[in-house]
């Protein structure tokens, strides 16, 4: 699952009233157990591991890519020799 565009705009919107008008920030939640750190950092943590996957994705498009490079070189005759003269 992805963080949601509406979590992503209260957080930006979050940061700029902060910036503008940082004098103390206070988290309310009548919630028992509630951590404001702690949700923050799960925020956090989800977007990282968003970044991952996506990072992961992009190599194994990258793996693939010079799979096929490979295998497009041996099909037009390769140029090259296995083993030794």
């Amino acid at each position: 699952t992805s963080i949601g565009g509406d979590t992503v705009q209260m957080l930006h919107a979050g940061v700029k009233e902060a910036a503008r008008n940082f004098a103390a920030l206070v988290v309310g939640n009548e919630a028992p157990n509630f951590s404001a750190g702690a949700n923050l950092m799960l925020v956090l943590l989800e977007a990282q591991r968003n970044l991952y996957l996506a990072q992961q994705g992009l190599v194994a498009t990258q793996l693939a890519e010079q799979a096929n490079r490979v295998a497009l070189y041996k099909v037009l005759g390769g140029g090259w020799q296995q083993g030794g003269p």
